[in-house]
């Protein structure tokens, strides 16, 4: 083997374009990952966030890395059509399978280099910047699953292509596959979809990563993307069998050979769709809709939506919880009042598996995208079975994330899931009433339910719950108040004493009594992800979901009018106070009429017409009727009529159509 290999890399270094392709792939490497690393320390973004790490690499550049082996694995492949004789007599009985293997472990290293190359830049940021190790590890394994996989995905199937295919051949095959594989061939994807139903059929050839970007992120568990593990491990198996056959000659051994190539490749080829865990990519959604048709996505998430409170309360709901590879729940719901149906709000991410009553007897229902319909029959006892995972609110092998505002599980009425002014994220959903729940859970990791914990499960009365766990969820106590974030994330500036002063602040200038905050109250962590752009809070009785940005003095306003049960209308308001600091409001310039009025974003119409209430009264007295208005239950005014009325703005309006109206 020694000495096959040795003869190869020979052959590698005489043959002169090959190592001039391999320095080039190199060298346009470390040129876009040196003008990356410049360009962002110049801007002084080192210790932002990881977003600027050199592991946020592209569509384009996979593309680029994949290419470039493919087609640097079919010229050194070439030279066994042309010297492969030679060489037999050289070394003797089986000397093709030597030099496949010889062959192979070179361009191996190649491949090895390269992630090596990618990690050394990458450790500059991660030292200058002072992240967790638990980026570390994110970024190990994104290296293995976006660059050395397929990369050996692309050196076997170049073999393939050399050795059964003539030069003409072979480059026409490459040429075409080039384009099938990058993201100019989505349009077609996109056409087949709508016409012939192809459903998702580009995954199984494109092994690089998709979307706009990857990146390591804060969730509670590594990235997900763990199908490409069992994708890349399919393509390898079925290209070796064709690499086997050309280099073993006994029946028997190719008869081996066959069968442990199709074992894995049988095994591996129905998990490489199973699209479990997070995929903490940007442009998903933008690449699901280009590469599987638009119309599906628009109807599901913008003609589906509903707002119907339910006619009926649940007394006491059991809820059975076993997490794998994907989540599975049984349901069992006791309902106060008979009725004939039953209406459900459960994300259509869940399959629903069966209806049953009390007495194990299959009832009719109907699911329409996030909604389910239960012919109860005027039965009071439901068990529904269900089965999935959520993208972005994830519960699977990988962690679990499920928010109490998250349909994970049936909650009574018909709630709406997406703003649609939002680019269709998850909106807060929460049944209009309490239940008494039992819960038990299953998980391969530690978990933190919302609820007591009772024996072996946990049981309590609340609106809703939230489960969260993961290999990288810590509980930690900071400053009196216990808080479960991912260990990559920064924990938030919370401390139960300057929440008390923000409570007694918030009650004087509102007029109203002061908060007190539950002894045993905790935070739990939204990852920072711009997947999961939504509503950066979910205030409950005994725990909240925040994100890291949310201070003492904002929790304490989310904690008050969450106690005040304000209208889910001024929601927009809060979040927008929230969000936004005084200081950006104050220097927004005044926009036109159409602006205001056409447009109508919250952006835009909140942040012109608190900047006027800040000229008129100041900041202070500002944020002051805005208090008093988020936590009075009479004062009926939406968001934007409040603001107009404050700011003056709408006695502007009228002088100025007066002045109109007298030309």
């Amino acid at each position: 083997m020694g000495k096959v290999l040795k003869n190869e890399s020979r052959v590698f270094r005489r043959v002169f374009y090959l190592p001039v392709l391999t320095g080039l792939i190199f060298l346009s490497l470390n040129v876009y990952l040196f003008r990356q690393y410049w360009y962002v320390s110049q801007k002084g973004k080192l210790s932002l966030c990881p977003v600027e790490l050199t592991a946020n690499h592209n569509q384009g550049f996979g593309l680029f890395c994949f290419l470039g082996f493919l087609v640097l694995s079919y010229l050194f492949f070439s030279k066994c059509r042309e010297a492969g004789m030679e060489e037999t007599a050289e070394f003797g009985e089986g000397a093709k399978t030597l030099i496949l293997l010889s062959k192979t472990t070179l361009l191996t290293a190649f491949a090895a280099l390269l992630c090596i190359n990618l990690f050394i830049y990458d450790l500059i940021w991660y030292f200058g910047a002072n992240y967790s190790t638990t980026f570390l590890q994110q970024e190990l394994r994104g290296l293995v699953l976006h660059y050395f996989l397929p990369l050996m995905v692309a050196i076997l199937l170049g073999g393939v292509v050399a050795l059964k295919l003539n030069r003409l051949a072979g480059a026409a095959v490459i040429l075409l596959l080039a384009f099938v594989i990058s993201p100019a061939f989505d349009l077609f994807t996109a056409g087949l979809t709508e016409t012939v139903g192809l459903i998702r059929w580009k995954n199984l050839i494109t092994l690089y990563m998709q979307g706009g970007q990857w990146r390591p992120d804060s969730w509670y568990g590594a990235p997900g993307e763990g199908f490409r593990l069992f994708l890349c491990l399919f393509w390898i198996a079925l290209l070796s069998l064709f690499l086997l056959w050309w280099a073993l000659r006994g029946r028997v051994s190719r008869l081996v050979a066959s069968l442990c190539c199709v074992a894995v490749a049988a095994a591996t080829f129905p998990t490489a769709f199973q699209r479990t865990g997070s995929l903490n990519k940007y442009s998903t959604d933008l690449v699901d809709r280009n590469t599987y048709g638009y119309l599906p996505l628009s109807y599901q998430f913008n003609m589906q939506q509903q707002n119907t409170p339910a006619d009926f309360s649940v007394e006491r709901c059991r809820l059975d919880i076993h997490i794998g590879l994907e989540m599975k729940g049984k349901a069992t719901m006791r309902v106060a009042e008979e009725r004939e149906w039953l209406d459900f709000t459960l994300i259509h991410s869940y399959r629903v598996d069966s209806v049953q009553d009390g007495e194990g007897t299959a009832l009719e229902y109907r699911r329409e995208g996030d909604y389910l319909s239960v012919h109860a029959l005027k039965a009071q006892e439901i068990e529904i079975c269900y089965t999935g995972s959520d993208v972005n609110y994830y519960s699977n092998d990988v962690a679990c994330f499920l928010p109490g505002d998250f349909a994970y599980y049936p909650m009574a009425g018909l709630l709406p899931t997406y703003d649609n002014q939002a680019n269709n994220f998850y909106t807060s959903m929460l049944p209009g009433t309490e239940a008494e729940f039992e819960i038990s859970v299953e998980a391969p990791y530690p978990v933190t339910v919302s609820l007591p914990k009772v024996g072996e499960g946990y049981k309590g009365t609340a609106q809703s719950f939230s489960i969260v766990g993961g290999p990288y969820a810590v509980q930690e106590e900071k400053s009196g108040l216990k808080i479960v974030r991912s260990d990559s994330q920064r924990a938030p500036s919370l401390s139960r004493e300057k929440i008390e002063e923000a409570f007694e602040k918030i009650g004087k200038e509102a007029g109203i009594s002061v908060e007190t905050l539950p002894d045993n109250y905790f935070f739990i962590l939204l990852p920072d992800s711009p997947v999961l752009s939504r509503a950066p809070f979910a205030v409950f009785k005994n725990h909240a979901v925040i994100g890291s940005d949310v201070d003492s003095e904002k929790f304490a306003l989310l904690y008050t009018c969450a106690a005040h049960d304000m209208s889910p209308a001024k929601v927009p308001l809060l979040e927008y106070v929230i969000e936004t600091p005084a200081s950006y409001i104050s220097g927004i310039p005044e926009n036109t009429r159409m602006d205001r009025f056409c447009l109508s974003t919250k952006n835009r119409v909140f942040g012109d017409l608190m900047s006027r209430a800040f000229e008129k009264d100041g900041a202070e007295a500002t944020y002051q009727s805005i208090y008093q208005y988020l936590v009075n239950p009479e004062d009926t005014r939406d968001p934007k009529q409040f603001l107009e009325d404050i700011s003056g703005f709408g006695e502007a309006v009228k002088a100025s159509e007066d002045v109109i109206s007298q030309l």
